[in-house]
């Protein structure tokens, strides 16, 4: 899902490749989210039918070959939070990839001090692993969410 990639759109949110004008409306939330962006490629969540940045999914596909994609992180901005829109834009971007890319497990690192995160994911059927600490001493719980074979 790179800029050459379709727009994945749902009745409500629509994913699409981030635009050079995307970056004032998108920075801001990722201090909050706690990323740095790394190798990870970058889809902009909009309402379906409007064009302006609502939040942002980064992402990796672990095995090009089909198996595994890790959501480095989602954030919504402020007016758009608390309406299940991210719920929406995690639903159809795994749709996409198990379709696309036959990903059959997801994973998302949510840091430990994020706990409305990690209710986030535990409510899309994501299991916690155990506690993992990085090299800051930053406390990581790994989630996964393995996929049923169609």
């Amino acid at each position: 899902m790179t800029e050459t990639a379709p727009r994945i759109e749902g009745p409500r949110v629509r994913l699409r490749p981030r635009r050079e004008d995307d970056g004032p409306l998108i920075e801001p939330l990722r201090p909050e989210a706690g990323r740095s962006g790394g190798d990870c490629e970058t889809l902009v969540i909009t309402r379906t039918g409007e064009d302006l940045p609502i939040g942002v999914l980064e992402y990796r596909i672990d095995d090009p070959t089909g198996g595994s994609a890790t959501i480095a992180w989602v954030a919504l901005t402020e007016g758009a939070r608390r309406w299940g829109l991210g719920v929406d834009a995690v639903l159809i971007f795994e749709e996409e990839a198990e379709r696309h890319w036959r990903v059959r497990q997801f994973r998302v690192p949510v840091p430990v001090q994020r706990g409305l995160a990690l209710y986030f994911w535990l409510r899309l059927g994501y299991h916690p692993l155990d506690v993992l600490h990085d090299e800051q001493g930053n406390k990581t719980i790994p989630m996964i969410r393995d996929v049923e074979p169609s």
